[in-house]
């Protein structure tokens, strides 16, 4: 699903919502429960909503069911529902969990010292939530984990032939030493990067996040980004251009 963001119009009056961004929400074959990631201020919301929680609430129980089909269907509007308003009516309840524990590290006037590495989004602070309905009234819950329960795997551990190679026709950086990049430095904890800086920030690479949870899809977009370099270098990008992985 599309990733939306609730950032408030200059026009509206401060602090009526506060800013977050609803990366994307799932659901599953095996049971009708679905699970909302929302980023805000570098931290990650995980808002899981079953309608096992839902008690002696029919009508929420059946406007549930049909935001269930719009985001199974993966498309934004069905008889006039949007997906916009599944991942409003879901996240919504969570805003005040959202400013008590990721309140903005800096002013408005600070913003532009606000620095994120890649290491710091890929691996944020995180949160655990439950939507419970109890007689048609919304009921949010902070749930207590040790582990994370949605990590969908291990990292994916590359061979040292496959790096060998990697190194013959890219540049290897550590998440740490990479910043993300965004014209408004305030975006950085909120979304996904499109560009990031290396090199002690002197030098810009455009970002493309490779999250599949196998293998072989892994090597397999490197593999497709390697059969692309001859088209690139004979489009003479001008310097200073850079593969970086």
């Amino acid at each position: 699903m599309a990733a939306t963001d609730n950032e408030q119009d200059q026009g509206e009056p401060e602090l009526s919502h506060p800013r977050y961004e609803v990366e994307y929400a799932i659901t599953s074959l095996n049971d009708d429960d679905a699970m909302s990631q929302v980023r805000r201020n570098g931290k990650v919301f995980y808002i899981h909503v079953s309608p096992s929680q839902f008690v002696n609430s029919p009508a929420t129980t059946e406007k549930y069911l049909l935001y269930l089909e719009v985001l199974r269907s993966g498309e934004e509007v069905i008889d006039d529902v949007f997906d916009t308003d599944v991942y409003d009516w879901a996240t919504r309840p969570f805003e005040s969990f959202y400013t008590e524990l990721a309140p903005s590290p800096a002013p408005p006037e600070g913003h532009g010292d606000i620095r994120v590495t890649l290491g710091e989004y890929l691996d944020p602070e995180w949160f655990v939530f439950n939507l419970d309905v109890v007689d048609e009234e919304l009921r949010p819950r902070q749930v207590e984990m040790e582990e994370n329960p949605y990590l969908s795997s291990p990292p994916v551990s590359l061979g040292r032939d496959f790096l060998d190679d990697l190194q013959t026709w890219t540049a290897l950086y550590d998440p740490a030493r990479i910043m993300l990049s965004f014209k408004n430095h305030e975006d950085a904890l909120f979304k996904l990067p499109r560009k990031v800086l290396v090199d002690n920030e002197q030098t810009a690479c455009f970002f493309k996040l490779c999250d599949s949870p196998k293998q072989t899809e892994g090597t397999q977009h490197l593999q497709e980004d390697r059969r692309c370099q001859p088209g690139v270098f004979a489009a003479h990008m001008p310097p200073p251009w850079r593969h970086c992985e």
